[in-house]
């Protein structure tokens, strides 16, 4: 009796002409694709590497109509290496090496994203995500060696250096507005340059006036 009255339960939805059945038929959406990684070109030659040499890698989606213009620059967060150890333990992870980064999904990443309506002031920018390997926060440059005698390359500042000059050449040098995005939890107002307006080098070389904002969503400790 179970399995016929489930029969007929069946039949009679198959037959529903009302809103409900299409919604009941209709496969969902399949979800984007996750945004390739770019790895640095010449990355060697000019010294911008992770902590284990790999080249550092980003993630770009191209905007589209009134944001094709528009830039977001989202700088991956993560914990500063202390040590010579853990700074050498890093190389082994995605947070020092570019050989354990993946493509990566923006869908449901809040200002990545790019449904309208789940994020309507950036959903069809040109978002890029730059990848995190370098130990503290894109503001090193220089080397150390490990326990093995290994070298260990601390080149945040040549990293976030090189992919901007790459991402002139990808249509940043005609952008009209750029935000920095930087989570994360460091106190960098006292150490680095990132947070110099002027320092985002398409503001000098454009030719035009650009609008450049940083945006910091964490907590700053010193």
């Amino acid at each position: 009796m179970a399995v016929a009255a489930a029969a007929v339960l069946v039949l009679l939805l198959l037959s529903f002409s009302g809103p409900l059945c299409p919604r009941l038929l209709s496969a969902s959406p399949s979800p984007p694709e996750p945004v390739a990684l770019t790895l640095l070109a010449c990355a060697t030659e000019k010294g911008a590497v992770c902590l284990d040499g790999t080249p550092p890698g980003y993630h770009l989606q191209r905007g589209s109509g009134s944001g094709s213009r528009s830039w977001l620059i989202h700088l991956e967060g993560g914990a500063w290496c202390s040590t010579v150890e853990r700074c050498s333990d890093h190389r082994m992870t995605v947070l020092g090496s570019s050989d354990f980064m993946k493509p990566m999904q923006f869908a449901g990443s809040g200002i990545l994203d790019s449904d309208q309506h789940l994020n309507p002031d950036f959903y069809n920018w040109n978002k890029v995500y730059v990848r995190y390997c370098d130990g503290a926060s894109f503001s090193g440059d220089a080397k150390g060696r490990a326990q093995d005698g290994s070298i260990i390359h601390f080149r945040g500042l040549r990293i976030y250096e090189a992919v901007i000059d790459e991402l002139m050449e990808k249509g940043l040098v005609n952008a009209t507005q750029v935000l920095l995005h930087l989570p994360i939890s460091h106190n960098f107002l006292k150490d680095t340059s990132l947070l110099d307006f002027a320092y985002l080098p398409c503001v000098p070389r454009s030719r035009q006036r650009v609008l450049v904002k940083h945006l910091i969503d964490r907590r700053v400790f010193a």
